[in-house]
């Protein structure tokens, strides 16, 4: 079946040429079957025609960060999450891609702003206190730490947290 994946998609982006699900589905299979240029500009295109639609911004940050594009594919994982900034995953890729470019700071400031969004964020809360420890910040990182452990007691990575080194994300 895996023939009739690029004919479906291609089918369904005929018929609503802004489906921008199908886009980004024909581009990743795209990109997964070594057509990287063609899925490169299959995301220029559908971001020309609608440039404010943050799946497809964050979809062509992601491939760029494949392509070794950190600079554009940051400022690609920023807009999108510009354009949705209640979108939790975008603002997470956002900030470990700022956190791989060096940008510690920037990506702190994206983790923070997303656990005022999202309180509960494990994973946002998780990342944050290892991005703190790394940093030294370590009063910063205590403090993320108790209010996850009130947050989900017995959480198991307080547990690996209390031998010492930083939480396994």
């Amino acid at each position: 079946r895996h023939f009739l994946v690029e004919p479906r998609l291609r089918d369904a982006l005929r018929r609503d040429p802004s489906f921008s699900q199908a886009q980004v589905a024909l581009a990743q299979w795209l990109d997964s079957n070594n057509r990287s240029g063609e899925a490169s500009r299959l995301l220029d295109d559908a971001i020309k025609r609608q440039p404010d639609v943050a799946l497809l911004r964050h979809a062509r940050g992601l491939a760029m960060i494949r392509r070794g594009q950190r600079e554009a594919a940051l400022e690609e994982l920023t807009e999108a999450s510009r354009l949705q900034p209640a979108n939790a995953h975008y603002r997470y890729v956002l900030a470990v891609a700022l956190h791989d470019a060096a940008k510690r700071q920037a990506a702190v400031k994206q983790l923070e702003a997303l656990l005022r969004i999202q309180p509960a964020n494990r994973m946002a809360r998780l990342t944050l206190i290892d991005f703190l420890t790394e940093m030294g910040r370590k009063s910063e990182a205590q403090k993320l730490r108790v209010e996850l452990s009130l947050l989900n007691p017995g959480d198991p990575a307080l547990a690996e947290d209390s031998a010492g080194g930083p939480p396994d994300t």
